[in-house]
């Protein structure tokens, strides 16, 4: 049995209680107790005599380079966190305000695919033109569909099992996603064709546990796998590369690219946007609608037959762009 870590620096039982009043409330904090121990180990580097000193908090939540804005802005609400339960506690906490921003004047603007360059993609997909194994190019065929047609993160279209797909009803189930939000969702009746030939070929006996995308060595298929193909595919379509500093495009765009055509479509079939955005949020599993409201400004620049309606019907709504958060896994 694998030992529990434990915290060994300068505020041991504020930090268990603090870890333990998060569980008992039923939040699964699996990124900020990860966090939580780095902050720890940080405690033994730094005064704490007269309380959780300014340099720490501050050392804690400088931007990197390599990071997104939501990196640093997630450690931010965690230190917050630690600052007012250690103060409850009777600790004096340097507490990093509203108005603090460190260094983090990167953001992350996503590349959205159009519909042609996600066809190319899908008919490299199919055709690869090399010799790779039957089980990759199916694999391949299936999963980037998925991907750009539900909107999934990549871990979660990997983690899915045959129990959590409903072929009569036309529905997966993701469990524990990066939100730690369960969700359920229906399938586009052409992708459900393309699941169940899968299935029927490759899952003619199953159990309930086994992966949907299982290798032949019985386990899952690792996300570098499908990242990796995927820089090929763009090679293959001619579509250039910059790197993530240059926009990608990245395998991640897919589920930008879905976000943003969904909304064109419900958008020029007169749904209106109060409508729209609350399902598209549970949807994609967004923590906060605001999450989702920000793909009102990439339909307006990408669909501009529609702007004026969206200036009609949102207003004020559509925020100024300063990118979106990255939400890799």
């Amino acid at each position: 049995m694998k030992n529990k870590k434990e915290f060994h620096g300068k505020y041991v039982d504020e930090f268990r209680l603090f870890l333990q009043e998060k569980h008992n409330l039923g939040i699964k904090y699996v990124d900020e107790e990860r966090m939580l121990y780095q902050i720890d180990a940080m405690t033994l580097d730094y005064d704490c005599q007269h309380g959780f000193p300014k340099a720490l908090v501050e050392e804690f939540i400088r931007f990197r380079p390599h990071w997104a804005k939501a990196t640093q802005e997630s450690r931010i609400n965690l230190i917050r966190q630690i600052a007012l339960f250690l103060i409850k506690m009777g600790i004096p906490s340097y507490y990093p305000d509203s108005c603090w921003k460190g260094n983090s004047a990167r953001d992350f603007h996503p590349y959205i695919y159009t519909h042609e360059e996600m066809a190319r993609l899908f008919a490299v997909a199919d055709n690869p033109g090399n010799r790779i194994p039957e089980r990759s190019r199916d694999f391949h065929s299936v999963i980037y569909r998925l991907l750009y047609s539900s909107g999934l993160r990549v871990s979660e279209a990997l983690n899915l099992t045959m129990g959590n797909i409903d072929f009569v009803e036309g529905t997966i189930y993701i469990r524990n996603s990066k939100n730690h939000k369960d969700r359920k969702l229906p399938i586009d009746k052409g992708m459900l064709a393309w699941m169940e030939g899968y299935a029927s070929k490759y899952h003619k006996t199953y159990r309930p546990e086994d992966y949907f995308f299982r290798s032949s060595d019985g386990g899952a298929y690792s996300k570098y796998t499908v990242y990796g193909y995927f820089r090929k595919m763009l090679f293959a379509c001619s579509i250039s590369h910059g790197g993530r500093k240059k926009g990608g495009p990245r395998l991640h765009d897919a589920r930008h690219a879905f976000c943003v055509h969904s909304l064109e479509k419900m958008l020029s079939q007169g749904i209106h946007y109060d409508a729209a955005l609350p399902v598209l949020c549970a949807y994609m599993g967004h923590s906060s609608l605001s999450a989702t409201t920000k793909y009102l400004h990439l339909t307006q620049e990408l669909y501009p037959e529609i702007s004026q309606k969206l200036e009609i019907v949102a207003g004020n709504v559509i925020p100024d762009m300063e990118g979106i958060g990255n939400e890799n896994e």
